[in-house]
């Protein structure tokens, strides 16, 4: 029952997270003038998380689940190195990238410590968050 509301989820969460990362990688220009001229050169800084976080989205409520069955431990673990990964990635690519730097270090750790989450999901709980976990763990 608890495979049959994540798989339910999910295709919720992509229902509305594609769209929203479609329109600010489409419209992100425009939708940051609205804060002023200035903001406008965030676009790409806001594209790059826009994608992180949108796999983060489809990768479903991954913690929540550790968390709610006991695995609290894990999720800690995880979310630890992602932290520490999040300071070296960005301590490296800020010097030369600036705020797309900062951008792309932030979306990499949030995409590697969801798809991680996965992973552990689907070898704790054997619930597949997403229809693409079987391509991230050869049984």
């Amino acid at each position: 029952e608890l495979q049959a509301m994540v798989s339910h989820a999910f295709w919720g969460l992509a229902a509305f997270s594609i769209p929203v990362a479609a329109l600010i990688a489409a419209f992100g220009t425009p939708l940051l003038g609205l804060f002023g001229d200035q903001f406008q050169s965030g676009h790409t800084a806001l594209t790059i998380l826009a994608v992180g976080h949108l796999v983060s989205a489809l990768s479903g409520s991954v913690g929540f689940l550790l968390t709610m069955t006991g695995h609290q431990k894990d999720t800690l673990l995880v979310s630890l190195g992602a932290a520490i990964l999040n300071v070296i990635l960005n301590a490296i690519l800020i010097p030369f990238f600036g705020m797309a730097g900062a951008a792309l270090g932030t979306a990499c750790t949030t995409a590697l410590w969801n798809i991680t989450l996965c992973v552990v999901v689907l070898r704790r709980l054997n619930i597949h968050t997403t229809p693409f976990t079987s391509f991230l763990v050869h049984r």
